[in-house]
This record gives structure tokens, C-alpha cells and sequence, in this order.
């Protein structure tokens, strides 16, 4: 197995993706509407799909996004508005791309990014 070694001062970019779990999936018609995958899934086969370095979808256990009620999370069910978070880790140009080709996906999405140029040194 080929291992990642991280390369000192190379620039990279963290794109953050915040959206309710029940989201929807631009595009999609009939059953798959209602059936299909939800929102991290399409968001991380896209990331596999171009190549981005890294993607992780976190395990939300409880919170809200802008100002809707506080929600907690339970593996057997997930409401509709709990909060989800898809973090994507790759070079600015990646991400760029990434944005770009995926507008669809991430209309009911809020977009946080941080380029490492910004990042403080860890102590």
C-alpha cells in the first residue's frame, strides 16, 4: 500500500460543507427523489471522482445550522434537519475545480474554506 507522506509548505485548501441531512439532491427525479443517497454520499463520490486528496464525512451528534432548532442525532434516525459536515482536503486548484463542477450539489449547502496560507503553525 502506497503511503501519503504530507509535504512541508506545500499550499492546500479545507473546504468545509455544512447542509441539513435531509438535503436535496439537485437532479434527481421520481423514486430516486425520494430514495436515492443523501447529500454527504454525492458529496464524497464527487470528491473520489476528481481526485481530491482527502474527504471525510463527520458524525454529527448534535447542533443546528442558521439559527434552526438544536437537534440531536441517533443512529437509527437522523432528522431531516439535523446538521452534516463533509470536510475536503487538496490543493486550491483541486478545490477550486471542485466548487466549479459541483454547483448543483451545493446549492443547499453553506461553504467555509481555508487556505493554509491562513493557518497558524501548531505548538
Amino acid at each position: 500500500m502506497k503511503r501519503h507522506i504530507p509535504q512541508p509548505h506545500v499550499p492546500y485548501t479545507v473546504l468545509r460543507l455544512y447542509f441539513q441531512h435531509g438535503a436535496p439532491v439537485s437532479g434527481r427525479q421520481g423514486w430516486r427523489r425520494l430514495l436515492g443517497r443523501p447529500l454527504a454520499h454525492e458529496l464524497l463520490k464527487a470528491a473520489k471522482a476528481q481526485g481530491i486528496e482527502q474527504a471525510i464525512a463527520f458524525n454529527v451528534t448534535a447542533g443546528y445550522l442558521a439559527g434552526d432548532a438544536l437537534h440531536h442525532g441517533h443512529h437509527e434516525h437522523m432528522p431531516l434537519k439535523h446538521p452534516q459536515c463533509v470536510e475536503l482536503i487538496d490543493h486550491p486548484d483541486q478545490i477550486a475545480g471542485f466548487l466549479e463542477r459541483n454547483q448543483a450539489l451545493l446549492a443547499q449547502v453553506r461553504v467555509l474554506l481555508r487556505d493554509s496560507d491562513n493557518a497558524e503553525p501548531l505548538r
